[in-house]
This record gives structure tokens, C-alpha cells and sequence, in this order.
């Protein structure tokens, strides 16, 4: 896993994007939840929702909860779908913690108001492992690009998208 610049890791996505299949426009989101995006990075799925390895993560072990259906806002996620896709980040939260044993687990429900270079209008939830205990475990650095993400290594994906499912309860 090597720590990329902001810069860096815009022009990865960018690319990322552009290869998409037009059908998911540029919503990456939308291309996980249909398994047409980095497919080897999912450890759990239900009904309403994909949960993958995040590739351009905050720390290692993050993972993030994406929806199967676009959804912009809260107001277009009936009570089902939330309480679904929260169910989903409640079991990733607990086996990240029982695996990667973190000093905190942060959930955050995440989704850009219009799309951008390191977001997208698509609801997300996002289960991110914090080992600090100083100033880098404060939100404001934990969900911000400004001091670069991390990305896995195709193998180091793969492995710990393994020790996820396998951990899974």
C-alpha cells in the first residue's frame, strides 16, 4: 500500500472514470454495486448493497457501502433501503474492528453534492479503521484528501479483501 498525493490520486480515478461503460455515466459507485468495477475488492453483499475494499483509502482496512441503486440524497432512501445498507456497514464496522483491531472505527455516510474528482453524487456509507490517537484520528483529516490516500497493490487488494470475507461473521 503506498500513500499517493492528492494530485496523484485525482488523475488515477480520472482514468478510472474514464474507462467506465457508459451506462454508469461517470457514477463509479454505481459501476461497484453492479460488479463492473473491481469486482476482486467485494466482501459482502445483500440485497440492497455491495461492500468493497476502497481503493483510494484512508487508512488501510477502509471499506465503503455503496448502495446497488443511484441515490443522490437522503430524501430518495426509504427506511428499508437506509436500514439495510446500515446493517451491512454495522457487520464491516465490527468485523474491521475484530480483525484489524483499530483504536475506533469511524461510520460516516458520505456522497459529494455534485460530482467530483475525489467524490460522487452517489450515497455512500464509509467504514474507515483509525490506529492514531492524535490529531490524524479528527474527522477532518481522516476524510480529506489533502494529505493524500492510500492505495492497494492489486495483491494487497486481493488479500485483504480475503481476510475480510473470511473474517466476515
Amino acid at each position: 500500500m503506498r500513500m499517493l498525493s492528492k494530485q496523484e490520486a485525482q488523475g488515477l480515478l480520472r482514468e478510472e472514470v474514464l474507462q467506465l461503460s457508459p451506462e454508469f455515466g461517470a457514477c463509479l459507485p454505481c459501476a461497484v454495486a453492479a460488479k463492473d468495477y473491481a469486482p476482486h475488492l467485494l466482501v459482502r453483499e445483500n440485497d440492497v448493497g455491495v461492500c468493497i475494499v476502497e481503493q483510494f483509502a484512508a487508512r488501510s482496512g477502509h471499506l465503503v457501502v455503496v448502495p446497488k441503486q443511484h441515490v443522490e440524497t437522503m430524501q430518495e432512501v426509504p427506511w428499508s433501503l437506509y436500514r439495510d445498507l446500515q446493517y451491512l456497514a454495522w457487520e464491516a464496522a465490527v468485523t474491521v474492528e475484530k480483525l484489524l483491531q483499530p483504536k475506533r472505527v469511524f461510520v460516516a455516510q458520505l456522497g459529494s453534492v455534485k460530482q467530483r474528482t475525489t467524490a460522487f453524487n452517489h450515497v455512500t456509507i464509509n467504514i474507515v479503521p483509525i490506529y492514531e490517537a492524535d490529531d490524524r484520528a479528527r474527522p477532518s483529516h481522516v476524510f480529506s484528501w489533502s494529505r493524500g490516500v492510500y492505495h492497494y497493490e492489486d495483491a494487497e487488494a486481493d488479500d485483504l479483501a480475503e481476510r475480510i470475507r473470511q473474517a466476515w461473521g
